[in-house]
C-alpha cells in the first residue's frame, strides 16, 4: 500500500486474502478502482469439509492458529459474514453476495486441484501451526500422512464452501 492509480486502472479487482488488513486494503482497492468499476471478494471460512478425520483435524488446527494470529474478523472464524460490510464501509453500492459449494470428492473435476493445493498448503502451514502452539511436529506428521492417504482413496468425499461478494464504485 498504496497501490498506484493510473489511467486504464482495472475496472475489476479480485481478492482472496486474510482479514488482518481488510479495511485499509478495501479502501485502497476503492481508491484505484475507476468509477463504475467493481470489487469482488472471494473467501471461505474453512479449507474444506471432508470424510477424512485427519484432514478435518489439520483444518481445525490451522483455523485455530489463524484465528489466534488475527487473520479472521471474529473469534468464530466467520470472515465471510463481514465481506459485504467491508465493501459498504468504503461507500460501494449495488452489493451482492453469492454462496457456492464446490464438490472436491474423488473423481470430480475439482478433486485434482484440491489435492495439489492441499498437499502444498498443509505442508507449508505446519511451521505456523507449531509456532502458534497448537500441535507437536509428531502429531502434524501423523495427521499429514494420514490426510494424504485419505485424499488419495477413491471413497474420499469433500466439499468447499465459498462466498463471493461484489460491489460497485459509483463515484
Amino acid at each position: 500500500l498504496p497501490l498506484p492509480r493510473r489511467e486504464g486502472s482495472p475496472g475489476l479487482l479480485v481478492a482472496a486474502i486474510p482479514q488482518k488488513s481488510w479495511p485499509a486494503l478495501i479502501e485502497e482497492y476503492r481508491r484505484i478502482t475507476q468509477p463504475g468499476g467493481w470489487i469482488i471478494l472471494t473467501e471461505s471460512d474453512a479449507l474444506a469439509t471432508t470424510n477424512s478425520e485427519a484432514l478435518e483435524a489439520l483444518s481445525s488446527l490451522c483455523l485455530k492458529a489463524m484465528g489466534q494470529a488475527g487473520f479472521y474478523a471474529d473469534p468464530d472464524h466467520r470472515l465471510t459474514a463481514h465481506l459485504a460490510s467491508f465493501l459498504s464501509n468504503v461507500g460501494l453500492t449495488d452489493i451482492h453476495t453469492e454462496h457456492h459449494t464446490i464438490d472436491v470428492s474423488w473423481g470430480t473435476s475439482a478433486y485434482a486441484p484440491l489435492i495439489s493445493n492441499m498437499k502444498i498448503a498443509l505442508s507449508l502451514l505446519q511451521p505456523f501451526i507449531l509456532k502458534m502452539g497448537y500441535s507437536s511436529q509428531h502429531e502434524l506428521d501423523t495427521l499429514y500422512g494420514q490426510a494424504l492417504r485419505d485424499m488419495e482413496c477413491d471413497d474420499f468425499l469433500g466439499h468447499g464452501d465459498v462466498v463471493r461478494v461484489w460491489g460497485q464504485r459509483t463515484e
